[in-house]
């Protein structure tokens, strides 16, 4: 059976009802994720664990925020690409998904309280700039390790 036909059926399987909660909607979209991580599918398996995070974190504030949405799809795929391998818990990525809600958050908030004028069509530009320490790089080879005992 070939991989296209085998995620055809896995995927009918996994399907939520159409008003599942957001958690299984998110859930349906990880696992879909992790299907296409296995084929090697790096663009879908990405687009996948982004909207399955976007989904578990959503807020009615954010809920339909394009910017939002921009940053959280660049940053959050970052991540991912920074990995050794394509993949993260869901605990994982819902805490990398509140990481990066709340560097939003600020990051806006210093915007609104610079004194410098900023454009709003600039703001995705700067966006994309914008490195962060995301928790994925392990100690190195003589680095001492904080959390060895």
């Amino acid at each position: 059976m070939d991989e296209e036909r085998r995620i055809a059926i896995r995927k009918e399987e996994l399907l939520p009802a159409v008003d599942a909660p957001k958690q299984e909607i998110g859930c349906y979209f990880y696992r879909m994720a992790q299907l296409f991580a296995e084929m090697k599918d790096l663009e879908r398996s990405i687009n996948c664990f982004i909207d399955a995070f976007l989904i578990r974190g959503m807020e009615e504030r954010f809920r339909g925020e394009e910017r939002w949405m921009s940053f959280f799809s660049r940053q959050f795929s970052i991540y991912l690409l920074g990995k050794n391998r394509l993949f993260c818990s869901l605990s994982e990525g819902d805490m990398i998904h509140d990481m990066l809600r709340m560097e939003y958050e600020q990051l806006l908030e210093e915007l609104e309280m610079s004194e410098l004028p900023f454009h709003p069509e600039h703001i995705d530009r700067w966006f994309s700039a914008l490195e962060f320490d995301f928790p994925w790089n392990p100690p190195k080879t003589g680095q001492m390790d904080p959390f060895a005992r």
